[in-house]
């Protein structure tokens, strides 16, 4: 950027939202539209996903999603000199509207905190917005280092802790949870309309989904699942009569769980209930994604069980399939074993770390659309 730090300007708000646009989102759904109001001030627009994807039915990942993206510009805004104010929008926009989640972000110069107020935790290095990435295939498992667990944990606010599962035996533990879950969303009717429209097949790199070769599975196996995913009818086929998902859970979340250093669940001191509860978690899992890339760490979310869990425990009807919810209820039984003293009602991420193995800077990914694709066409002024 070259404009001075400390400066606020139409132009520096459009570089900082360019680079806050690198912040994760479900399925890479970038679920969110920016409307530049003036040269410090944007809405964004935030509209879940909950009529088309399963996972979403209570917008409880879009408002982390969106808690992420805050915090990306927070970083961002703090590197330039400059503070960051959100604010949630309730107007005749958004009123009534269950799927919605605007806020108003504003830049300023930082204000003075005083001579007695703490220091927050140091920022990640604004580098790492643009490095940080999913890894679904298996990692190194060299145990984490003191001095990382304390450097991660340390990127969290007050009112957060990490987990950890380490060691083979708890990797196995919850693998087996993962394995379980896998069974119920690979056959979730519902479910297979996202799987279908959010793999971006025969690519690497992908704007607006995920690409295929990032899925984490061998070329044999994105075929058949490529062939499949065209028909609802063909993956029940599969699943009843060929094991169909076998593949694909040994893949993507066994093995995967088995090969990595740890895994890692973000837990508040409080169950989170409000949607700024939901946002802040956003934040600070984010916060531990980036500090994870500053040490040279992959991570990959393992959050469906949570969801699915959730679900239950808030009577989220989420299948019509009376034998998947069976299935799911007989996992939420098993968590506890598996999970140990976790508290999932106060669990706001689970995820997995490690060292990369692969390709490097070449490792399929997905990117994001292009900052004037997320601008609200609407209501912009021209350039």
């Amino acid at each position: 950027m070259s404009t001075a730090p400390g400066t606020v300007g139409a132009d520096v708000l459009r570089e900082l939202l360019a680079l806050a646009r690198w912040a994760p989102s479900g399925d890479n759904t970038q679920p969110w539209r920016f409307r530049l109001l003036d040269d410090r001030q944007v809405r964004v627009i935030v509209q879940d996903t909950r009529a088309h994807c399963v996972y979403d039915l209570d917008g409880i990942p879009t408002r982390m999603a969106l808690g992420a993206l805050v915090e990306t510009l927070a970083i961002a805004a703090r590197a330039r000199g400059l503070s960051l104010h959100c604010t949630p929008i309730d107007d005749l926009e958004t009123r009534g509207r269950v799927d919605r989640h605007d806020v108003l972000l504003r830049l300023a110069p930082p204000a003075s905190t005083g001579s007695g107020a703490a220091p927050g935790p140091a920022d990640p290095p604004t580098w790492t917005i643009r490095r940080r990435s999913v890894q679904r295939r298996p990692m190194s498992v060299r145990p984490l280092r003191a001095d990382e667990r304390h450097a991660l944990a340390a990127q969290l606010a007050p009112g957060y802790q990490l987990v950890w599962f380490e060691g083979l035996a708890a990797r196995w533990r919850l693998a087996r949870l993962l394995w379980i879950n896998a069974g119920i969303r690979l056959t979730l009717p519902e479910a297979h309309a996202t799987h279908r429209d959010i793999i971006d097949w025969k690519r690497t790199h992908s704007r607006w989904g995920v690409p295929d070769a990032a899925l984490g599975v061998d070329r044999l196996t994105r075929q058949l699942m490529r062939w499949a995913l065209q028909d609802w009818r063909r993956v029940d086929a599969l699943n009843r009569w060929a094991a169909g998902t076998v593949l694909p859970r040994l893949q993507m979340d066994l093995l995967p769980t088995v090969a990595c250093s740890a895994l890692v669940a973000i837990v508040r001191d409080t169950p989170p209930h409000t949607a700024a509860d939901h946002l802040d978690a956003g934040r600070q899992m984010q916060r531990l994604w980036l500090g994870a890339t500053a040490l040279g760490l992959q991570h990959q979310p393992a959050i469906t069980p949570l969801v699915f869990t959730r679900y239950l425990r808030d009577g989220v009807a989420f299948t019509r399939d009376d034998s998947i919810r069976r299935r799911t209820e007989a996992m939420a039984r098993q968590a506890p074993a598996l999970l140990g003293d976790l508290p999932l009602a106060r669990t706001v991420w689970l995820g997995r770390l490690g060292d990369h193995r692969g390709e490097g800077r070449t490792q399929p990914r997905s990117w994001r659309l292009r900052p004037d694709q997320l601008l609200d066409p609407t209501r912009n002024p021209a350039d």
